[in-house]
């Protein structure tokens, strides 16, 4: 007991870890492997910081070509790492193919030019760069001086409708009131109860609480004319008392225009209706001009022989 030798010392303690000994084989194979992987991932973050660089320019540059787009997105595809630079620029190629696509199937003379220039506005607002925006911007330029012609020559015409488009659906459609319009669906109307004609409400002096007050009670409105033949006073204070002169534009001014027309590379709506509205007018004087003539060869004196 308490000899020299002492008690031995427990199992393990004291002995070497060989697996903890940083010389080892094996961890010098594992540190190597480590550091490798750690340049390798070096080497990915750079390439990837690289190329959203090159992303973000693009995406910020004036114009970009869309195959410009495509090859850039392509190679940032391939890179391992996730970037959000990526998908801005997935959302840019896409939105640069749809544009394209919808340009392309714009080519024809029947493209509407409610089209063309919706096209145009998102170029504007994009930064893609297209050889068809130039042709596109042509044709609807076209379109719209044929637009601004056709808008002069019909503005005295005298019928009173908000636009040129309603002017021209308008043609042979029924008239009304005392100002002899079209119904345009904005301005109120009453009918007579004697001639059943329908009166705008302004024309004819009826205070839109008056003729409330008449549907309310179930009495009969008299337009002026009706009033006049009954020996009637007409209570109100009439706007219009005749109708007003309509300045429509000659047969010859709207052939001409339609032979612009015909030279259009983009479809106007308005050129269609005025087409059909000058068609109707030549069939018109074909078939009533001999009739008028006739009129009017009877009631004028026969020359002295």
């Amino acid at each position: 007991a308490g000899g020299a030798g002492g008690s031995a010392p427990p199992e393990g303690e004291g002995a070497t870890d060989e697996s903890s000994d940083e010389s080892s084989p094996r961890s010098l194979g594992e540190m190597r492997r480590a550091g490798a992987e750690l340049r390798v991932i070096g080497e990915l973050v750079a390439q990837t910081e690289a190329w959203e660089e090159e992303a973000e320019k693009m995406l910020s540059s004036e114009r970009v070509r869309v195959e410009e787009l495509e090859a850039l997105l392509r190679r940032g595809e391939a890179l391992p790492l996730a970037s959000d630079a990526r998908d801005y620029l997935a959302a840019a190629y896409s939105d640069a193919q749809r544009w394209e696509k919808a340009a392309r199937g714009l080519v024809g003379s029947d493209a509407r030019i409610e089209e063309v220039q919706k096209l145009l506005k998102e170029y504007v607002k994009g930064n893609l760069h297209s050889d068809a925006m130039e042709e596109l911007r042509a044709r609807a330029r076209e379109g719209e001086a044929w637009l601004r012609e056709a808008r002069d020559l019909f503005d005295d015409c005298g019928i009173e409708l908000p636009d040129l488009t309603a002017v021209l659906r308008s043609d042979q459609a029924d008239l009304y009131c005392v100002c002899r319009q079209p119904d345009d669906l904005q301005r109120l109307m009453l009918a007579c109860d004697t001639c059943e004609v329908w009166y705008h409400m302004h024309c004819v002096g009826v205070p839109p609480a008056k003729a409330k007050q008449l549907a309310a009670s179930n009495d009969e409105f008299e337009c002026p004319a009706c009033a006049r033949k009954s020996g009637k006073p007409y209570p109100f204070s009439a706007r219009v008392k005749k109708v007003p002169p309509k300045k429509t534009p000659r047969a010859s001014e709207v052939a001409e225009l339609l032979r612009k027309a015909d030279q259009l590379r983009v479809c106007v709506e308005e050129a269609a209706l005025l087409r059909d509205a000058h068609a109707a007018c030549l069939e018109w004087h074909a078939k009533e001009a001999p009739k008028l003539l006739d009129a009017l060869s009877a009631t004028t004196p026969a020359a002295d022989p």
